[in-house]
């Protein structure tokens, strides 16, 4: 169909009143309506894209500043269970210690056990982070400042709490030494293939 897009402004700009149940009316609420699954949506990724700026973040603050690249994947289920999930237990315990026995739970005590609860269960399940295993990703991440719009630069795996062995690549990166890095990997490996051959 198509045609002119009808917007509040120019329905609103007709003078006179709108009855209930007329045409100019349901047009009104489509309007409304279009306009509310806008800028819910727009707040959903918005958020979503908070929490993954949030996330990377405390990964590349907590990952240790001499550690250049991560080892391998068992150290890294480790960094994440010891430093990631756990970066929360001291101001958890701050919060219960003052509270009192017998009074309501506060509204942040609540949140934070929400959170951790929320952040074990997504490790258990399978969390997306920053391929902390590539040396050049580790080198961009340290010099990123937090701007949402990068993200597309960085590789990012998926792994899993349940099965310690996954270790899926679910966004490649489009950065340029990452991709360099990728294929010197490759190389050694063929090289390291080879020389066992022979």
């Amino acid at each position: 169909m198509g045609g002119k897009k009808i917007t509040k402004k120019s329905l609103t700009s007709k003078s006179g009143p709108t009855h209930p149940n007329s045409r100019r009316a349901l047009q009104l609420q489509r309007i409304d309506h279009r306009t509310n699954k806008l800028q819910l949506a727009k707040k959903l990724r918005k958020k979503s894209s908070d929490s993954k700026v949030e996330r990377i973040l405390s990964l590349i603050i907590l990952l240790p500043p001499d550690l250049r690249y991560v080892p391998d994947l068992a150290y890294l289920h480790s960094f994440i269970q010891s430093s990631f999930l756990e970066r929360h237990s001291d101001e958890l315990k701050e919060i219960e210690a003052q509270h009192r026995p017998g009074r309501p739970t506060p509204m942040p005590l609540i949140q934070l056990r929400e959170r951790i609860a929320r952040e074990r269960l997504e490790y258990e399940n399978g969390i997306d982070i920053p391929d902390l295993m590539n040396e050049a990703n580790v080198k961009i991440l340290r010099d990123w400042q937090g701007d949402v719009n990068a993200l597309g630069l960085f590789r990012f795996v998926r792994i899993s709490g349940s099965d310690k062995e996954q270790y899926v690549i679910t966004q490649q990166g489009s950065h340029k030494s990452i991709a360099e890095s990728v294929e010197q990997q490759k190389a050694q490996a063929v090289a390291e293939e080879e020389k066992m051959k022979g």
